[in-house]
């Protein structure tokens, strides 16, 4: 929930986005994706994060529900992955918005990043 949390504050905070709905907030809803935004300007267009947290400073992978996969594929760039890693020697958090990553992946695993990247464009 931490992680979700994280991912919200930044998504809230965010220019390019409005109306962020943190869907997981009060009780867990069993979607594929734990966070909804509509985007700013023009054309908007709703947008869907899956966030994944963790506090281990070795795992090198992330395991993905068939159902996540499937939401992915569904809804192609407006779907992300939020990565968060939370350092507790440093009392920080990392994260990374993983953006249209079936086109570019061929297994369903995905290495953890290592900094704070925004890819909504």
């Amino acid at each position: 929930m931490w992680g979700e949390h994280a991912a919200f504050q930044a998504l809230l905070h965010s220019e390019e986005v409005k109306e962020v709905e943190w869907l997981n907030k009060d009780e867990e809803q069993r979607l594929p994706y734990d966070i909804v935004a509509r985007t700013t300007g023009a054309n908007p267009r709703q947008l869907f994060y899956e966030v994944k947290s963790t506090v281990s400073p070795t795992l090198k992978v992330l395991n993905l529900s068939v159902a996540e996969v499937e939401a992915a594929r569904r809804y192609g760039a407006a779907y992300y992955f939020v990565v968060v890693r939370y350092d507790k020697r440093l009392k920080t958090a990392k994260m990374v918005f993983l953006k249209n990553w079936m086109k570019a992946s061929v297994t369903l695993q995905l290495p953890l990043p290592q900094a704070i990247h925004f890819l909504h464009k």
